[in-house]
């Protein structure tokens, strides 16, 4: 009896962690364009560098919104998808955090939070989101410190 109450006991500790250490459900909607442009295409190859610019908001589960505006340099090949990293600025406080991301082709991407500055200084957190021509929408977590 003793064994289960300690392992039911660590199971409901394990299940409030997140909750306590500031785990925040999120979700994302952006809109951008690549400007800077630097390609190579022939027939159907074609690889592109450049910077993805616009807008994204971030909803956390607590209603917090957070607004910014980004700026990610990276690489796109029409094969095998592309990566960079983002500074996401809030325009009204001038603070940061920055995403690195991984796309494939048809535009399934997943990012890592990994910082920041001001109220984002050790942000950290995980997104997923579908990209289609610039405009995207996803979910995942979102962690202030």
């Amino acid at each position: 009896m003793k064994a289960f109450i300690t392992s039911l006991s660590l199971f409901l500790g394990l299940l409030a962690t997140p909750a306590v250490a500031g785990h925040h459900a999120a979700t994302m909607t952006y809109g951008g364009d690549w400007v800077d442009v630097v390609a190579v295409a022939h027939g159907d190859f074609m690889r592109m560098s450049g910077v993805f610019r616009g807008t994204n908001i971030t909803t956390l589960e607590s209603g917090d919104v957070i607004h910014t505006n980004f700026v990610c340099p990276g690489w796109w090949d029409a094969s095998t998808g592309g990566n960079g990293a983002c500074n996401m600025t809030e325009p009204t406080t001038g603070d940061l955090w920055v995403l690195s991301w991984d796309c494939d082709a048809t535009g399934n991407c997943t990012g890592d939070v990994k910082g920041g500055t001001g109220r984002f200084e050790g942000a950290s957190g995980s997104l997923k989101w579908v990209n289609n021509n610039g405009w995207g929408e996803g979910a995942g977590t979102f962690l202030l410190k």
